[in-house]
């Protein structure tokens, strides 16, 4: 089996273990346009209103693999949510 099978094999059951389905992500976006409504309301009563405003969740995930002669004698993974919020104003 050549380097290259092998990498896309390892990435494969990679993605297969360590894959998360996305059905949490449903209730994120209710919770955050629920946010978003609320702050709006907030926002339009200042004194300088905003007319503008939204949010990004990026969600990153990393894995890390070392092997040593066809065994695996590390293995890592790093997951990471970061929240953006754009408001602009009048």
């Amino acid at each position: 089996m050549t380097s290259f099978l092998k990498l896309r094999l390892i990435i494969s059951l990679l993605t297969i273990l360590f894959g998360r389905p996305v059905f949490g992500q449903d209730k994120l976006i209710d919770i955050l346009n629920e946010e978003v409504q609320r702050e709006m309301q907030v926002l339009k009563q200042q004194e300088t209103p905003a007319y503008y405003i939204s949010y990004r969740v990026d969600e990153m995930a990393g894995y890390s693999i070392n092997t040593s002669f066809g065994a695996l004698t590390y293995s890592d993974d790093n997951k990471a949510k970061y929240l953006t919020v754009t408001v602009r104003e009048i």
